[in-house]
């Protein structure tokens, strides 16, 4: 990480602060591990080896909770919103996967939801969690009613594994990479509105920033607006990338080390 921010720092010349390690906190017994992890506020909450999911407080570096909310199911993803932490699992055997939504202050499960998929990405916004919950359908489950409120299926590359890379959701719209294809779809009802086919990317490097939507995909990257889906540009030598974000009026990827 701090390799990266070194380079990303001389790349785009902004002055690195300057960063020293403060503390130290052990949060996992299998030390070579760290799961799905997110950080809300002051506070770091992360899924270990153990199937544990632990909440740190960044400015003591204290564990506030450490819960098992998941005996028999490893947890994939985790995102916190308005007090809340959530989960979605996959369960091992027979055991079914789930979203399972835990009290950011004491990590007490609240309410869960089965799932017939195994553990998703998730994206938070307009009231709802959006998740594939089953193979091919995208779900958005409220907040306050825990409920589906729709579900869209998913247009995927038949050539392509079946597996969720991304979901970003952002004003009116929500953007989900599924098996290939990048589709992008109305919060309110879930109506597709544009896809852009043969879009296969790696997982996180799907970017949305001030309304523009950018997939560095395998065969190149491609920009499009967000609520219209107007192409704005096209690329056949940039991409794919490992990991994406936006800076200022730029787009940057890494991969294998090489930042651009």
């Amino acid at each position: 990480a701090w390799l990266f921010a070194l380079v990303l720092s001389a790349k785009l010349h902004i002055p690195l602060p300057p960063y020293q390690r403060i503390d130290t906190v052990k949060i996992s017994q299998e030390t070579y591990y760290l799961g799905a992890q997110t950080v809300s506020g002051d506070r770091l909450y992360a899924a270990t080896a153990e199937n544990r999911c632990v909440a740190v407080d960044l400015r003591t570096l204290k564990v506030l909770w450490d819960v098992s909310a998941t005996p028999k199911e490893s947890v994939g993803c985790i995102k916190a919103f308005g007090g809340v932490v959530y989960l979605t699992t996959t369960g091992y055997g027979e055991a079914s996967s789930h979203l399972i939504a835990l009290s950011g202050d004491r990590g007490k499960t609240l309410w869960s939801l089965e799932c017939q998929e195994k553990a998703s990405v998730m994206a938070i916004g307009g009231g709802c969690i959006f998740l594939v919950t089953r193979p091919g359908v995208l779900s958005a489950v409220d907040l306050h009613s825990h409920q589906v409120r729709w579900e869209a299926p998913l247009t995927g590359d038949p050539r392509e594994v079946k597996d969720c890379r991304s979901i970003q959701a952002v004003g009116s719209v929500v953007v989900v990479n599924y098996a290939g294809n990048t589709m992008c779809l109305q919060i309110a009802n879930g109506l597709p509105i544009w896809t852009e086919y043969h879009s296969t990317i790696a997982e996180g490097s799907l970017v949305v920033h001030d309304g523009v939507v950018w997939m560095p995909g395998e065969q190149g990257s491609v920009a499009r607006q967000a609520v219209t889906g107007r192409i704005l540009w096209r690329s056949p030598s940039v991409g794919p990338v490992q990991c994406g974000a936006a800076i200022g009026e730029k787009f940057i990827g890494m991969l294998s080390g090489q930042i651009g």
